[in-house]
């Protein structure tokens, strides 16, 4: 699961870093804790609710979205 917080981490950043916005100006219009995000963003290892990361992608003008797996396979918890 670590694999999936990283991906989140790294897009987050190249998004702050593609528009320019501050951490501090990414938080204060958010709401986000800045200690918090900066935490998350380092290495991707906090987990991160994902209201909060819905909340960032807006405000970098993306949106979270579910698509359907190709290979029709879906991935449970303990049938791994």
């Amino acid at each position: 699961m670590a694999q999936g917080r990283e991906y989140w981490a790294g897009l987050i950043r190249e998004l702050i870093a593609e528009q320019g916005v501050s951490y501090r100006q990414l938080c204060r219009d958010t709401g986000v804790n800045r200690a918090t995000l900066r935490r998350w963003l380092r290495l991707g290892t906090s987990q991160m609710p994902i209201t909060t990361l819905e909340t960032l992608l807006a405000y970098l003008g993306y949106e979270l979205d579910a698509i359907r797996r190709e290979d029709g396979h879906s991935v449970r918890r303990g049938a791994e």
